[in-house]
């Protein structure tokens, strides 16, 4: 028996076929391209940088006002302060400091460290034996201890309780990070001890309390 041809395929079919391909393609371009199954855009997250301050506030600080000579520090609740020569020499102190200044008073000066505690002196005020650098500028005071070699390193202006100032290593028994600046006609003097002889690794020894300290020393008057 003679096989029948097959029908052929009706132009309708394509016809029909190519829009169906057309309508899917238009279809997945609006869907994940420009409508809802668009993908989003991936998120970047921020991570807090090194320097971000994670430290608590000061709100719950001691204030100490030194009335004689002009000025107010904050300090926290873990340290005591000394007073000596009146008040022109304080001491700002841990437990642990000032059982060590208890017992370096027993032996030689240079036998131990009495640890880092922040000591503001007042060193100069008419009256006194270094009445000459009332007269001398806190540029001019700088150099002198840079040619006295009372300086290790420095000086670098900064300021100290809004006035201009310098810092250095100041040398005497110990190594010590040294702020220095005048007003009034006085000599302010900030002092930590520090292990280093350079002033970049001596200020990164500060504490996060310390800084916060020299940050809020303020004068008064």
């Amino acid at each position: 028996m003679e096989e029948k041809p097959k029908p052929a395929v009706r132009p309708w079919f394509w016809v029909v076929s190519i829009i169906i391909v057309l309508a899917g393609g238009g279809f997945f371009t609006w869907y994940f391209l420009l409508g809802p199954g668009k993908a989003s855009p991936a998120t970047t997250t921020t991570t807090p940088s090194a320097t971000t301050s994670t430290t608590k506030s000061t709100d719950d600080w001691l204030t100490y006002t030194n009335t004689a000579y002009g000025y107010s520090i904050k300090y926290p609740k873990t340290l005591s302060y000394k007073e000596d020569n009146g008040t022109r020499y304080m001491y700002f102190q841990t437990a642990e400091e000032e059982a060590a200044l208890e017992e370096c008073s027993k032996r030689e000066a240079t036998e131990c460290s009495t640890g880092k505690q922040i000591n503001i002196s007042v060193d100069a005020n008419a009256g006194t034996t270094n009445e000459d650098y009332v007269t001398k500028t806190i540029d001019e005071i700088a150099a002198n201890r840079v040619s006295a070699n009372t300086w290790l390193a420095g000086p670098q202006k900064t300021t100290l309780g809004g006035q201009p100032a310098y810092e250095g290593i100041m040398s005497m028994l110990f190594t010590l990070y040294n702020m220095v600046t005048k007003y009034n006609s006085h000599i302010y003097d900030l002092t930590i001890m520090c292990d280093s002889e350079t002033l970049a690794t001596c200020k990164a020894g500060i504490t996060s309390d310390q800084q916060k300290m020299i940050d809020s020393f303020t004068f008064t008057k």
